[in-house]
């Protein structure tokens, strides 16, 4: 949990406001102001800046949430904001994309999924101010590619997404960590799931396509092997011409693949 992250709330109705409030509040989150206008926004942005700002898209008085987005596209670019709207329509979640949210979200939301959300975008925001190891000043991605990083955590959309040395799986609404040094070998299981087999055992099924996976994956520690199978390369106990073995499990070692294999071995 990020102590005491400050978390501005932009929301005309008041009853979503105050629910919204209690559970961030009650999760250990702050809630640094609340608006239900795009000025009155604005305007308390103009003195106390927050670590994440929750939007509405339609505000009281006509205004938008849009309005508010691109006023700290102009005036706060490290700030970064997420939609929680009804608005479902395609015209509209086309416009609020192109103000870069890190996230487009639309209610009615599971409280632990938000919260779950939230807490990876502040934990992300972190990650990406911490000083880069040339020169010691703060880097940050560019804003395209940390946005298209983030919007794979779409709850409507995406079942899984990697940060630094962690696969987060979506199991019953919620992503679940689990460490990539603890996988050993990853199957494709038909066109759109794929298996995860880990050093304590576990084989576990997600839904995600295996080329999809396999893209996200860094390379080396994994190496794919064949057209079914990725290995993590510091888990090989031994390999030959034709076969790679993990775990005691022999798998194939395809001849497209043994190039790459056999020098990715010479590089963990």
């Amino acid at each position: 949990m990020s102590p005491k992250a400050r978390i501005a709330l932009v929301e005309d109705d008041i009853f979503v406001q105050s629910d919204l409030q209690h559970s961030l509040e009650e999760a250990g989150f702050r809630v640094l102001f609340t608006a239900a206008t795009a000025s009155e926004a604005q305007a308390y942005l103009s003195q106390s800046m927050p670590d994440l700002v929750l939007l509405d898209i339609q505000l009281a008085d006509g205004s938008t949430g849009l309005e508010v987005a691109q006023w700290l596209r102009s005036n706060a670019p490290q700030v970064p904001f997420l939609y929680l709207t009804a608005q479902r329509d395609a015209a509209t979640r086309q416009e609020a994309l192109a103000t870069l949210p890190a996230l487009y979200l639309t209610k009615p939301v599971f409280t632990p999924d938000l919260l779950t959300n939230i807490e990876l975008l502040l934990q992300q925001q972190q990650y990406s101010a911490k000083p880069s190891s040339e020169g010691g000043k703060e880097t940050r991605p560019e804003l395209e590619q940390a946005t298209s990083s983030v919007l794979q955590i779409d709850l409507l959309r995406h079942v899984f997404f990697i940060q630094k040395e962690y696969l987060f799986i979506k199991k019953e609404g919620a992503f679940e960590r689990l460490p990539l040094s603890s996988l050993v070998y990853l199957e494709a299981d038909g066109g759109s799931h794929s298996r995860l087999y880990t050093r304590q055992g576990d084989n576990l099924m997600l839904s995600a396509g295996f080329s999809k996976l396999l893209q996200k994956l860094p390379q080396p520690p994994f190496c794919r092997i064949s057209r079914k199978h990725v290995v993590r390369l510091d888990q090989v106990e031994r390999f030959s011409d034709g076969h790679v073995t993990l775990q005691g499990m022999d798998l194939p070692l395809g001849p497209t693949y043994r190039s790459e294999f056999l020098k990715g071995m010479t590089e963990v």
